[in-house]
């Protein structure tokens, strides 16, 4: 079971990834130093060695084995230390600066903003090769292979999308050198056709020739599994998600497998001799990582799969796990920040998991001369379901790490879904190929194909999403059943378990006792509600937790930041999907935000103000629509009349006398009762509205908001006596009100986040 045993190579390199990831947050001079006690360790290493008589490690004599850790080390220490210091450093000591830049992939393109992936040709005229992100204010309507010159304000990469707690090691990982915004006007001056640029075009070709032909659903569809682009996919990538195959649509070595063993067994059928043949997929192998633009997990498996080839045209034997060490490690030696890449580290663990498991069917097979018939069939189901549960055990870690939930039936998920794609990923390409030679009669019946198996794949997806909910990973006791699991599995590693099937033992252990500590866990927070509330800027959001139950009430103009703090908070309250979205304004940008937001999170209900005019009903009508791709349910509520929803034990309620004639936003003022206990939300002007104020002032706790229109009359009356609470997020605001809130006996406090307890709130 030992893995590393006679594979040195694979135990090197994964030392020296791991000393790489830590260059990434040492400066210059740390990394040198850090080098230094690298060559020091390696020869106290090798001394140890010697004097305590261990002669070799995983068959290999152990003084070179020190050798080579140490050689390879150094040589990743020092690409890390171009990488980040002269190549991506450059750009974190710059200002502002004219630039001269291609673009190369539109990336958000809305009517108020826009994002662009530039590679530079000038900074400050000087020659610059470097590629990043570029924002502007207007939609510029940029295409790929602009060429452009702009004036540009660089900022570190947690600034660029503020609030998104963004990393400078998520950007490098996606090879993003640079973060700028435009500061004056951008002009297109003209057009280049670099590769990157003509590989961007022929996907967009490519995704256009798909949809001649194929409906919505499976011309998304299609265009995920061949080439990664899964922004039309809508409902699927929800329904994928919630059954735990969302992994299928991210392309990785299965795509790659399919499409280079078809092409293989073309070559075949043409006569072609094995070494022409090899020599011929790696070809393609090279062409369709182009094509994707160079995804790290792509050019993991395509390194793989050229490894193995070439093995075959050394006449050689290669073995999986080395090579896909080797892959790994050419990655992060020629990128070093690619090792932070989450789609590479899940395909990495994934494609191990796979490759140990499957490796001992493989054996079983061969030691019991199984070729045909009925045990052949049964050891082929046992090699994909053990294939299945191999890269969902080795991924687990990071699932809690990244996403902090799992589907329950993934792995069965997993084995029934990949069949499917692997008929569509089959026959996308044939119909590419009669797209572009204009056979029409074998288009549509492909099409037929095709979209006959996009449908069997839509109502698969939806029959797991339906049959269990996704299950969290964020309870408090997941860590220390995680870390006893990863123990586990390790001492079995060292001590060198005959056969890796036997880890469904302590996997079987784990899932019952989560299941029986999320059962304890749950019956113990049953029965308890509270409201959190964020605010970012002048956008507030407000999450009512009761129970198992979350509803979330945006009272912001559109803005997706406060929601995704709160996705943050669901996560942490161990809650995988929200029953309602309560929207106090309608705004044109609640459409793309709404959208966002359900592409990532399930959501029952939907609920929104009437329209009032024309344009509120084309509002409405895109709502409505984004409601219909995510599978929830919209419900609009009337303006003129105070709305009343009963979530969890907990009245919520939203009065009429917010809209006022002076502004086209309401007051926002929103009240939450449950029993004897109450807290109200009022935005930044309720004041002026008596009979609004009167509505709010009773509540207990009183949540002071910057939302809505600016307050320009002084207040109507003062927080009562006896209020419990009050908070208010900008100290500026504070500063305002100073006069009117020495009235209550409560805790005054700005900050960007606030929880009330319905059970706790002070009478």
């Amino acid at each position: 079971m030992n893995f590393y045993r006679r594979r040195p190579l694979a135990l090197a390199i994964s030392l020296c990834m791991t000393v790489s990831a830590a260059a990434a947050f040492l400066s210059g001079t740390a990394i040198l130093l850090f080098m230094a006690g690298v060559i020091l360790s390696v020869a106290v290493a090798a001394v140890i060695l010697r004097r305590r008589g261990i002669r070799s490690v995983c068959n290999l004599s152990s003084v070179p084995f020190a050798v080579l850790c140490g050689a390879l080390s150094v040589t990743f220490l020092l690409t890390a230390y171009g990488y980040y210091e002269a190549y991506a450093g450059r750009y974190e000591n710059v200002e502002t600066a004219s630039i001269r830049a291609v673009v190369t992939e539109v990336r958000q393109q809305t009517s108020y903003n826009a994002v662009y992936r530039v590679r530079l040709e000038s900074l400050d005229g000087e020659p610059s090769r470097a590629s990043g992100l570029m924002s502007t204010e207007d939609a510029l309507s940029l295409s790929a292979g602009d060429l452009i010159e702009a004036k540009v304000r660089f900022v570190l990469p947690e600034d660029f999308y503020p609030g998104y707690q963004t990393r400078r090691t998520e950007l490098l990982s996606k090879g993003f050198v640079f973060t700028c915004m435009s500061t004056g006007e951008v002009k297109a001056v003209g057009s280049r056709m670099t590769p990157t640029v003509f590989f961007s075009n022929l996907r967009d070709m490519i995704s256009a020739k798909m949809s001649l032909y194929l409906n919505g659903d499976s011309s998304a569809l299609a265009d995920a599994l061949l080439l990664g682009n899964r922004d039309g996919l809508g409902r699927i990538r929800r329904d994928f998600t919630s059954a735990g195959v969302a992994h299928i649509l991210a392309l990785s070595g299965m795509h790659l497998a399919i499409l280079s063993g078809g092409f293989e067994r073309m070559l075949r059928a043409l006569g072609i001799g094995s070494r022409l043949r090899s020599l011929l997929v790696i070809l393609l192998v090279c062409f369709y990582v182009a094509l994707t633009g160079f995804l790290s997990s792509i050019v993991r498996a395509a390194a793989m799969m050229i490894l193995v080839y070439v093995a075959q045209l050394l006449d050689g034997d290669g073995d999986g796990v080395t090579s896909l060490f080797v892959s790994c490690g050419i990655i992060v030696l020629i990128s070093p920040s690619a090792v932070f890449d989450v789609s590479l580290q899940l395909s990495f663990l994934a494609t191990l998991g796979m490759t140990l498991f499957s490796e001992e069917i493989d054996h079983r097979r061969e030691r019991r001369g199984v070729e045909g018939g009925v045990k052949h069939g049964i050891l082929c189901l046992l090699e994909k379901f053990s294939v299945s549960f191999g890269s969902v055990l080795f991924v687990l870690p990071l699932q809690w790490l990244y996403f902090g939930e799992i589907s329950p039936v993934c792995v069965f998920s997993t084995l029934i879904m990949s069949m499917i794609c692997e008929g569509l990923l089959a026959l996308i390409p044939v119909y590419l190929v009669c797209c572009f030679a204009g056979w029409h009669f074998m288009c549509g019946r492909l099409s037929f194909a095709i979209e006959l198996l996009t449908e069997l794949c839509q109502r698969t997806a939806q029959a797991f999403a339906e049959i269990s909910e996704p299950i969290s990973l964020g309870y408090p006791f997941v860590p220390v059943l995680l870390m006893c699991l990863v123990a586990v599995i390790v001492l079995m590693m060292y001590k060198n378990c005959k056969s890796w099937l036997y880890a469904v033992v302590p996997a079987a252990v784990f899932i019952a006792l989560f299941v029986g500590c999320a059962g304890i866990y749950e019956n113990i927070n049953r029965n308890e509600a509270s409201l959190d509330f964020v605010s970012y800027e002048s956008h507030d959001a407000l999450l009512l937790v009761s129970g198992r139950n979350a509803m979330i009430v945006d009272v912001t103009n559109g803005s997706r930041v406060p929601l995704a703090k709160l996705e943050d908070e669901l996560c942490r309250r161990c809650i995988t999907d929200v029953d309602a979205l309560f929207l106090t304004d309608l705004s044109r940008r609640h459409v793309s935000s709404v959208r966002g937001y359900l592409k990532f999170t399930p959501v029952k209900r939907i609920y929104a103000p009437m329209p009032d005019d024309e344009y509120d009903r084309y509002i409405a009508d895109d709502m409505n629509a984004v409601a219909e791709e995510y599978g929830a349910e919209l419900i609009m509520y009337p303006r003129d009349e105070d709305v009343s929803v009963i979530f969890g034990g907990v009245t919520l309620t939203i009065p009429s006398a917010r809209y006022i004639d002076r502004s086209v936003r309401p007051l926002e003022a929103v009240k939450f009762v449950k029993g004897e206990s109450s807290v109200s939300y009022i935005g930044s002007s309720v004041w002026e509205n008596g009979e609004l104020w009167e509505f709010v002032a009773d509540a207990d706790c009183l949540i002071f908001g910057s939302n809505g229109p600016v307050f320009k009359s002084p207040p109507t009356g003062t927080v009562p006596d006896g209020v419990g609470a009050v908070h208010m997020p900008s100290r500026e605001f504070a500063a305002k009100l100073e006069g009117y809130t020495d009235g209550f006996e409560g805790v005054l406090s700005c900050g960007e986040s606030y929880s009330i307890a319905f059970e706790r709130l002070i009478k």
